[in-house]
């Protein structure tokens, strides 16, 4: 298991790239390392953020992977049993971003890569909607 986050690899958009999208994600999760290299408080695994890249991709007329990381970091934020919504201590309180809103505006934002996934000849994925087919029992 390991955590890696590479940012001078954000400014090459590549939605073939693995690496790319890796790093997309964490930077939009704000699942980086601090400057002493020390990652969040329950930090993903690069494993978990690839395994949400691979429900959450598109294939290339060539039978490439297109990777849409905006539709695996909304689906992880939406899903994120730890996420709260409000907090309280020591006599403050405070309301937090509701996660599917914050979970839009990542989707809305990534129109950009689901128009760089169509000029690869993908279908962009939608939130929602994974590679996977349910089986049922």
């Amino acid at each position: 298991m390991a955590r890696t986050y590479d940012p001078s690899i954000l400014p090459n958009a590549d939605v073939r790239s693995e690496a790319w999208a890796l790093a997309w994600v964490r930077a939009t999760l704000r699942d980086v390392p601090n400057d002493a290299g020390v990652y969040p408080e329950g930090s993903y695994e690069d494993e978990e953020i690839l395994g949400a890249l691979a429900l959450h991709s598109a294939t290339a007329p060539d039978g490439a992977r297109l990777y849409a990381p905006h539709v695996a970091a909304a689906a992880m934020i939406e899903s994120d049993p730890r996420r709260v919504a409000s907090f309280g201590m020591a006599g403050l309180t405070g309301t937090l971003p509701n996660a599917r809103e914050v979970a839009a505006a990542i989707i809305r934002n990534g129109m950009v890569i689901d128009a760089m996934i169509a000029e690869a000849g993908g279908v962009p994925p939608r939130p929602g909607r994974s590679r996977v087919v349910p089986t049922l029992w």
